[in-house]
């Protein structure tokens, strides 16, 4: 499962925090800017996005991504 979560940066302590807490395994693909949570062989990954203006700017591996709007 993909998830799209804005200002991913300045949430991503508590959503590691809650996963961590239900017994996911949480990491953070640095490169990727894209947390990882797994748990019995499923796995969730988090999108960042920031909302410039009623465009949702949306960042995957990194800098590359793409706008779509609101």
């Amino acid at each position: 499962m993909d998830c799209f979560t804005e200002d991913l940066a300045e949430n991503w302590e508590k959503l590691r925090q809650q996963y961590g807490n239900l017994g996911y395994d949480v990491c953070y693909m640095e490169e990727f800017w894209l947390p990882r949570i797994e748990k019995g062989g499923l796995h969730a990954s988090f999108n960042s996005m920031k909302n410039i203006d009623g465009i949702a700017h949306w960042y995957h591996a990194g800098s590359h991504g793409t706008v779509f709007p609101l």
